[in-house]
């Protein structure tokens, strides 16, 4: 194993268990692809586009929407341990993986004594002139990819890492540009008339049936696919220095009392709700 793996694997290690916050097989198998095999819990959040936001605060909007609702939802779990209750309840709103083994949610108090797990929401975005989700039918992802032809547009990816229950957290958005071949409308309609386009920005995927049509690319694969994962290594080298707990023993002993302030998970967070955190944007590849 070379210093760059060994590196990384240092500082996956460092984080108690990761929490992702999207069921995307693309993302769950590229975390296995690293050796993390992460707790699955897809935010359940609106994911209407902010309006009058660039295409670099859509994205870390909406990763950090995703990211503060799954850490709620934590922390909801961890109160209901500590007061004596099982992580496993029938009332569903309550519960971060329901199939989580029992270990892997603490009580609220024992949070802040031992490594918190990293909760990682992402969303992605294509922008050409306008931004661009999953299309909504057939006849918006006629427009999208039409508009794409021929061209080049940007692919843009939100990150957000949040130290659950601690605030720590790190937002940023990766970009990369994509260009495009030609194709016909009737090799368009053929594509149109599958599955694959409709839950994947721009209507399509770099590693999916209509990546024949892509010439080229400048910047990072997999940021296109929707997980920029050497980018989210750095960010995760970061979170980790600012960490209060990376070093903490999982022995740590539990204050004789300690209290739990339930947040209110019936509607999702807004942008005063989130701790100070540190926002970075990228300029596109030069």
């Amino acid at each position: 194993m070379d210093t760059k793996e060994n590196s990384a694997e240092n500082v996956l290690g460092k984080f108690s268990s990761y929490i992702l916050a999207s069921a995307s097989p693309r993302r769950i198998a590229m975390m296995r692809q690293h050796g993390i095999e992460p707790l699955v819990c897809p935010a359940e959040i609106e994911e209407a586009l902010p309006p009058r936001h660039d295409m670099y605060e859509t994205v870390m909007f909406l990763a950090l929407k995703k990211a503060k609702w799954v850490e709620s939802e934590y922390l909801q779990q961890a109160c209901h341990r500590q007061e004596g209750g099982s992580h496993q309840t029938r009332d569903a709103k309550l519960v971060v993986c329901a199939d989580a083994p029992e270990h892997a949610v603490p009580t609220a108090a024992q949070i802040s004594q031992t490594p918190a797990p990293v909760i990682l929401a992402a969303d992605t975005i294509v922008y050409a002139d306008e931004i661009m989700g999953k299309p909504s039918d057939a006849a918006d992802g006629f427009r999208m990819l039409s508009k794409l032809r021929s061209g080049m547009h940007y692919v843009a990816t939100g990150v957000a890492l949040v130290e659950a229950g601690r605030q720590n957290a790190r937002v940023f958005t990766e970009v990369t540009r994509v260009y495009f071949k030609n194709y016909t409308d009737e090799e368009l309609r053929a594509y149109l008339a599958t599955e694959e386009p409709y839950d994947k920005a721009g209507g399509y995927a770099i590693q999916g049936t209509f990546a024949k049509y892509i010439d080229h690319i400048e910047g990072d694969y997999d940021n296109v696919v929707g997980f920029p994962w050497e980018r989210i290594q750095k960010e995760l080298s970061l979170l980790a220095a600012f960490s209060p707990c990376t070093d903490a023993q999982e022995s740590a002993t539990e204050p004789e009392s300690a209290t739990c302030s339930k947040p209110d998970v019936k509607r999702a967070p807004a942008l005063h709700d989130f701790p100070p955190i540190t926002l970075i944007r990228r300029n596109p590849p030069a």
